[in-house]
């Protein structure tokens, strides 16, 4: 799927350039030696993602440093802020944002949903990802488009009906104890990018056309 051209030029800004970029922007203080985990629901705002995933994470710190970047999605972040509570670890939580090249840029582990533009943006911009399908998108493609990655090794994939704190908590562990996995996980989620995609995609349409509608 293609990128916003916003999104395409971006995608080659380094984590420690965009982690700078959000401090600036938002007036936070991330730690670039930490690892950086983003959770966003994308449009549906799930429960999963503004309930037990803050409750994963705050479980998490027990064992781990790392800071978190969160997008709860319109009018949940009130309920983001009531399940982080008084968490100690750095986080940004924000109802959405217009800098989504910061976002994806300074995470190591993204934690979302899997709609076309989601998938094709975690490729692009080379990060590893757990993906949790919307169970009720059209022709379950959302669930089609996680399978993608996770077959590429770069995404582990997670029914919507299996995302209790005790699994994620231990899937997550296993992730952020090993940084060696992220970055080959990231590598690999490059690799099934499809940079230009609008130009690769204009370019199989007019080869279809006849001759006189080009």
């Amino acid at each position: 799927m293609p990128l916003r051209p916003e999104l395409e030029k971006a995608a080659a800004i380094t984590r420690n350039e965009a982690i700078d970029g959000l401090n600036r922007e938002f007036g936070v203080a991330l730690d670039p030696a930490l690892p950086t985990v983003l959770v966003f629901g994308g449009s549906q705002g799930a429960s999963i993602f503004n309930g037990v995933l803050p409750e994963t994470l705050n479980r998490l710190q027990k064992n781990f440093e790392f800071q978190v970047l969160h997008l709860s999605g319109p009018g949940k972040l009130g309920e983001a802020k009531q399940a982080y509570g008084d968490t100690s670890f750095p986080l940004l939580l924000l109802e959405s944002s217009e800098k989504m090249e910061l976002f994806l840029g300074g995470a190591d582990l993204a934690v979302s949903r899997s709609g076309g533009s989601t998938v094709a943006e975690l490729a692009r911009f080379g990060r590893a990802s757990v993906l949790i399908p919307y169970p009720y998108a059209a022709e379950n493609h959302q669930y089609d488009n996680a399978r993608y990655l996770a077959d590429g090794g770069a995404a582990d994939l997670v029914p919507n009906d299996e995302c209790t704190p005790e699994r994620l908590e231990s899937l997550l562990a296993g992730l952020l104890k090993d940084p060696e996995t992220l970055k080959r996980r990231g590598a690999l989620a490059s690799s099934l990018a499809m940079p230009a995609a609008a130009g690769r995609l204009l370019s199989a349409i007019s080869d279809r056309l006849p001759s006189a509608l080009r």
